[in-house]
C-alpha cells in the first residue's frame, strides 16, 4: 500500500536519481568493486547532501509561516500537504 510518505516527493526522487545517473554520463550507477572509488563516493555524497539541503530550503520557502505559530492538531500533515514536489534544482 502506497502512503503519502512514499509518493509526495516521487518526482524529486526521480530527479535525484537522474542527477546521479548523469554525474558520470553513464545512465546507470555502477556498483562493482572497481568502479565506485573514493572520488565517485565523494561526488555521490556531495550530490545527495546538496539535494537534502536544497529540499529543505525548498520546503521552508513553501511553508505557511503564520501556521507555524498555531497549535493546529494536524499541523504536520498540513505542512507536508502544502510543500510541493521538487522536480529540479531550486535557484541558488
Amino acid at each position: 500500500m502506497s502512503t503519502e510518505r512514499d509518493t509526495h516527493f516521487a518526482n524529486a526522487a526521480k530527479f535525484l536519481l537522474q542527477a546521479m545517473f548523469d554525474l558520470h554520463n553513464r545512465g546507470y550507477i555502477d556498483v562493482s568493486d572497481d568502479s565506485l572509488d573514493e572520488e565517485w563516493n565523494d561526488e555521490y555524497r556531495l550530490l545527495i547532501a546538496q539535494f537534502a539541503y536544497d529540499l529543505m530550503a525548498h520546503a521552508t520557502r513553501h511553508i505557511n509561516k503564520s501556521a507555524i505559530y498555531t497549535e493546529h492538531p494536524h499541523f504536520d500533515a498540513f505542512m507536508l500537504a502544502i510543500v510541493p514536489d521538487m522536480t529540479e534544482w531550486p535557484p541558488s
